[in-house]
């Protein structure tokens, strides 16, 4: 059994953030998932629907192990249900992370409790496929729907902190993957990758 004691303020954002980012109505259950990685140093969320990633990473406020899982769309609602919508000054509280076997269990401070099981599958290892080196950005053509999706998690972060709500999004195309790279400002926590269209409008 392992703990995770993240920051209610940070776990809410990054949810609202990522979760759209996820596929919807895909057989594959493990795309249809907000995909959480953490070590006592560093927890990573990420989500993908195949043809984008987004990523926020964050430190944990208390961890005593590892954890490796994937909690559904439909159950990321229901988590961010019992979350509260904070505003921008009211005080934090903490949400407890707790992993036994495939049952996973989301508590805050207050008691509000989700139980959940972990979707089956092996999570992908999401920090492997972005690139250490980043290219210039050449000429590519990108989906509109899946470029948008950066732009709302742009406008959202914005909300969450002003200090990034008139930072524009990076676009730099990796020459070894042929993606783009998709930064805000100089936020470290969130990332994205997101695949060009091809001719046609295939990937």
């Amino acid at each position: 059994m392992s703990h995770l004691t993240v920051s209610g303020k940070e776990l809410r954002i990054a949810l609202e953030v990522l979760a759209p980012m996820a596929a919807s109505g895909f057989d594959v259950k493990l795309l249809a998932a907000v995909h959480l990685r953490s070590t006592p140093e560093k927890a990573t969320l990420s989500a993908t629907d195949r043809y984008g990633i987004g990523q926020w990473t964050f430190e944990p406020v208390n961890a005593d192990g590892d954890l490796n899982l994937a909690l559904s769309t439909t159950d990321v609602k229901r988590v961010l249900s019992v979350l509260p919508t904070f505003r921008r000054r009211d005080e934090d509280v903490n949400v407890t992370i707790t992993a036994d076997g495939d049952r996973i269990t989301v508590e805050t401070a207050d008691g509000d409790r989700i139980v959940s099981t972990h979707v089956e599958g092996k999570t992908p290892d999401f920090d492997a496929l972005f690139p250490t080196e980043r290219g210039e950005l050449a000429g590519v053509t990108l989906a509109p729907d899946k470029l948008a999706r950066f732009t709302a998690a742009g406008r959202r972060i914005g909300q969450w902190d002003r200090k990034y709500s008139h930072a524009g999004l990076r676009l730099a195309l990796t020459a070894e993957f042929r993606a783009v790279v998709v930064t805000l400002g100089e936020l470290e926590r969130f990332r994205g990758l997101l695949m060009p269209m091809r001719d046609g409008g295939a990937y």
